[in-house]
């Protein structure tokens, strides 16, 4: 049985509204940016019909009085317009009459005391289930007035009903005074991710699965759980891709795929970062060495691959229409190589000894195509020759995939392949990828594995050049090298940074830093590893120390070399107890 979710939650809120008279109001509690207010106006009137539902913000309110006008204004919309203009009326006809604006006064007086009257029975008389939204949004001692206004009229009144929709959680300060009196029933609100989803299933008809998966992955990778946020991406996104179903002969010049990576990535910029073009353009000029979720959101953001206009359309510069105009146009007459890299090929017309030739070719890449031309011909070679439309080239080997796979460059690659950025892809998973045969997973882990040794290198010539005093070396943590320092930067560069290159403080700092490293007790089950590195530079500064006169650089090589030769003592010490 589920314990949380939409269903569970209208579910028990139809129970409550459905069932005998409570003792208090119902307070449906979830964080904010899960999407209940949304919940309420999309998809809860479509479950409960046995009162009208009138939704009340709470926000900006200042008084109960307020509120009370608020009520009564949503149920009696005709009415209180009527009641509002009564006074004014019957005034300007007893002004006239009298020729004198005094005389008006008293009577309309006694018209707002009538109209107030008719208010006050009116709202004694209220018909419907009202859902209260925001009061945590407001001032304590109103929300608590108008609470405790709620459930006098709840209590008096059969044919009303209450839900009061707040945030109860440490984020909110709101704390409902006598709850316990007021509140009979509090329903979570806690959505699933498959129902953040469904609460768009609408919008998100028109992607199609392979679309809405790739959007979902995006989403979950950025970890974006705010309602709102994920309702500007498919709500921005919406309008592409309805055209794209509404216009399945239209050409499109990106990959769609990229699109939602990008797009997705500038509006997390736009409403989490508060970036807006002007400074999302400067953080792209200078990017930073340490990877962070900013600069991995950036990374994503620049890809190439997919129009300006994108970029500009997420903050709101562009619309829809200028998208639209620029990604998608009418097909030019179609020729033998268009029609292959699809399903038409068995509907075109075209001799079907002639496509499979044609097919065949572009596979085994006899004249070499644009990477995306080759992709497709692979994808629907494999498609149709498991379906049984065309026997297997015994010839189209893994190895000759990969081969012509390999001829691609990098710029090609990351412009028609989504590359993995921001998680490290080990070696296994390329050789998995090779041996499966799945050539664009095969290529995105591949450039993936280069940029990580594109970082690993980066962090060594920085150690190098830059020496260890201005190093972060939270970049070794996220790396997976904290217990293995000397293992990963080398000795060859410790050695020369230390000889060589460095300041004394770099030297001195890399000394503290091994200190604190090596400063816990079972040492030798992190960092035994580490021992043939350390007693290889310890011979090669031993070296130094022999054959050169004493200097500043010559003190802190030797107290250097003396600490090492502490830690080697120390993890042999570890590892081999007597």
């Amino acid at each position: 049985m589920e314990n949380y979710g939409i269903n569970k939650a209208t579910t028990t809120l139809i129970h409550l509204l459905c069932n005998e008279k409570r003792d208090g109001l119902i307070l449906l509690d979830g964080k904010w940016g899960t999407g209940k207010t949304y919940y309420f106006n999309s998809l809860f009137n479509k479950q409960y019909d046995k009162k009208t539902i009138f939704i009340i913000s709470t926000l900006g309110m200042n008084s109960l009085e307020m509120f009370k006008s608020e009520l009564f204004n949503v149920s009696y919309l005709n009415l209180s317009e009527d009641i509002q203009e009564i006074p004014s009326i019957i005034g300007s006809t007893i002004a006239l009459s009298s020729q004198t604006p005094a005389a008006a006064t008293p009577i309309n007086n006694v018209v707002v005391g009538i109209a107030s009257a008719i208010k006050k029975n009116k709202l004694a008389a209220l018909d419907g289930l009202f859902i209260i939204d925001d009061i945590e949004r407001i001032d304590k001692k109103i929300a608590s007035e108008i609470l405790s206004y709620c459930h006098s009229v709840y209590m008096k009144n059969n044919r009303v009903d209450f839900i009061i929709v707040s945030n109860e959680s440490e984020e909110s300060t709101l704390k409902i005074e006598h709850k316990e009196k007021i509140i009979s029933d509090t329903v979570p609100f806690i959505p699933t991710e498959d129902d953040t989803y469904i609460l768009f299933n609408e919008k998100l008809s028109v992607f199609g699965d392979a679309y809405v998966t790739s959007l979902k992955r995006t989403i979950k990778k950025h970890k974006v759980v705010n309602i709102r946020i994920i309702k500007s991406i498919i709500t921005g996104l919406h309008p592409l891709f309805k055209y794209h179903n509404d216009n399945p002969t239209k050409e499109i010049n990106a990959n769609l795929e990229l699109v939602i990576a990008v797009y997705s990535a500038l509006i997390i910029l736009a409403r989490k970062c508060h970036y807006t073009l002007p400074l999302f353009e400067k953080a792209k000029r200078k990017p930073e060495k340490d990877k962070t979720e900013l600069s991995n959101l950036i990374d994503e953001a620049t890809a190439t691959g997919v129009p300006t206009i994108i970029k500009e359309y997420a903050f709101s510069i562009a619309s829809a229409r200028d998208v639209i105009e620029a990604i998608f146009y009418d097909k030019q007459q179609i020729n033998i190589e268009e029609v292959v890299l699809t399903d038409k090929i068995l509907t075109s017309g075209i001799d079907e000894k002639k496509a499979i030739q044609k097919l065949l070719e572009i596979v085994h890449a006899k004249e070499k195509k644009p990477l995306k031309v080759w992709i497709d011909a692979i994808q629907n070679y494999k498609w149709l020759t498991l379906n049984k439309y065309m026997k297997e080239d015994n010839t189209i080997t893994n190895d000759l995939l990969i081969s012509v796979a390999d001829s691609y460059s990098r710029e090609e690659v990351f412009k028609n392949i989504y590359v993995e950025k921001t998680r490290t892809v080990d070696t296994s998973e390329i050789i998995k990828a090779r041996k499966s045969g799945d050539i664009k997973k095969y290529l995105s882990y591949k450039y993936s594995y280069n940029e990580k040794i594109s970082i690993e290198k980066c962090i060594r010539d920085d150690i190098l050049q830059y020496g260890w005093h201005l190093f972060n070396t939270e970049r070794l943590e996220r790396i997976g090298s904290k217990y293995s320092p000397f293992k990963f930067i080398g000795i060859e560069i410790i050695c020369e940074g230390v000889i060589n290159k460095w300041e004394i403080i770099d030297i001195n700092d890399l000394k503290y830093y091994l200190i604190n490293l090596y400063d816990f007790l079972n040492i030798e089950e992190f960092l035994s590893a580490e021992l043939f590195f350390l007693k290889q530079t310890s011979e090669r500064l031993e070296g130094y120390i022999d054959n050169n006169p004493i200097s500043f650089r010559y003190g802190a090589i030797h107290s250097f070399t003396e600490m090492i030769q502490f830690l080697i003592k120390r993890l042999e010490e570890r590892m081999n107890p007597k």
